[in-house]
């Protein structure tokens, strides 16, 4: 593998990782200020959750890009799916808080075993997994 490789994969795994701070922050945040302020912190905390499983769903338009440059009659489905995250995050929006962990999951879930018609398969660069 190529010193670009190892210096992109590096750049993406902080990326990916600097994603979770502002989880990580929100939750302790939840337990240190006053239960008045609660629904404000959880309120953020599913704002953030909603546009990280929309962003999930962006991944299918890429994949969904990527066959139809490879395929003359690709199949649609990965446009189709994409947009079921974001659905999915805006109905979750509506809903009670106590709900929101449970519907992130089965939209993360959900994303990942579409991605490749439900194979489970690692992002690779140059033929290397990714992670």
């Amino acid at each position: 593998m190529s010193a670009h490789a190892d210096q992109t994969r590096k750049q993406v795994k902080l990326l990916a990782y600097a994603g979770l701070l502002p989880f990580m922050g929100l939750s302790v945040l939840l337990w240190l200020v006053d239960p008045d302020l609660h629904p404000f912190v959880a309120l953020a905390l599913a704002g953030y959750g909603a546009s990280i499983v929309s962003f999930l769903g962006g991944i299918h338009w890429g994949i969904g890009f990527r066959n139809a440059s490879r395929m003359h009659n690709a199949p649609m489905f990965n446009f189709g799916w994409g947009v079921v995250p974001s659905l999915l995050a805006c109905i979750d929006g509506v809903m009670n808080v106590r709900f929101h962990i449970e519907s992130y999951l089965l939209g993360c879930s959900s994303t990942h075993e579409a991605a490749d018609g439900g194979h489970h398969s690692q992002v690779q660069a140059h033929g290397q997994p990714f992670f």
